[in-house]
């Protein structure tokens, strides 16, 4: 009876560590890509968001207006795109807005600096109008036809900063927000230390023998790796079933787990297989009762 209720309690603690693991690896990848303003001047960002920002902005300029698409490829204008809206641009938003949520207490208010990307926009719409300049009719001026490419892109209508109210958000999610942002330097320590006083827990219920307390701290450990095994793929649009916004969002996400994946994984086979393996007489005096 004895060891039944032991190796239940151990159980239910093996689960809390699977849950607990999954989460905080997950809080650990937001923390270390979204939350972290050197994820916006990275490799990832520029291949999945600042291309999609930049291919939103080509297809405004090339859909608003019949004239321009006609005289311009979708190339021309995304390399005048990315050469007036560079990925520094987004990357020192992003930085700013994270800045702002990381101050104590929470403002109110969250600004959005759009006013670089509001002055840049006429700057792309000059450059190509000056490409296609030489091919308009003598009829149509290239500055009539700026200003019109303009009021159909509607520039002089996007705010200089966008602001996100915060004040009215319900006290208990403002105090996780700066739990959230405050915290995020000291993730991967909290989760470590919480993950290991379960497992800690578990070989004290266990206790005896070696063996079966291999098996109780192997068996989570290798369960939690499957579990962001199933989450990789899931955040993998290779392996996605449909490859849209939502999983472009969570691939940075995918991507940072694998390495916590593996070593779930391994650790987990070591831990079990060691279990299974091990001579029974192994640490004689832990001989089970």
């Amino acid at each position: 009876m004895l060891k039944f209720l032991r190796t239940f309690l151990a159980s239910i603690i093996g689960i809390i560590f699977c849950v607990v693991a999954l989460v905080g690896v997950m809080i650990i990848a937001v923390t270390n890509t979204y939350l972290n303003p050197d994820f916006y001047q990275g490799d990832q960002f520029e291949d999945l968001f600042y291309d999609l920002i930049v291919e939103e902005i080509s297809y405004r300029l090339l859909n608003e207006s019949e004239q321009l698409g006609a005289l311009l490829s979708t190339d021309d204008i995304r390399e005048e795109v990315e050469i007036v809206i560079p990925p520094e641009l987004i990357s020192e938003t992003m930085a700013d807005v994270i800045a702002q949520m990381k101050q104590v207490p929470l403002p109110d208010i969250l600004v959005v600096d759009a006013e670089p990307i509001k002055n840049n926009l006429p700057l792309v719409v000059d450059s190509l109008v000056a490409k296609i300049s030489p091919n308009l009719p003598v009829e149509i001026p290239a500055d009539l036809f700026t200003t019109e490419i303009q009021d159909e892109m509607m520039i002089d209508y996007i705010p200089p900063k966008i602001e996100l109210p915060l004040g009215d958000l319900p006290p208990k999610a403002r105090r996780s927000l700066t739990l959230i942002f405050q915290g995020a330097d000291h993730v991967t320590e909290s989760v470590f230390v919480a993950l290991s006083f379960l497992l800690v827990i578990i070989g004290l219920i266990i206790w005896k023998p070696f063996k079966l307390i291999l098996r109780m701290i192997g068996g989570p450990i290798l369960v939690a790796g499957i579990l962001l095994f199933q989450a990789s793929i899931i955040s993998n649009p290779e392996l996605a079933e449909v490859y849209d916004l939502g999983t472009i969002l969570i691939e940075p996400i995918g991507t940072y787990i694998i390495p916590w994946m593996w070593g779930f994984l391994f650790v987990g086979s070591i831990l079990s297989i060691s279990s299974f393996v091990l001579p029974q007489d192994f640490f004689v005096n832990t001989k089970e009762v």
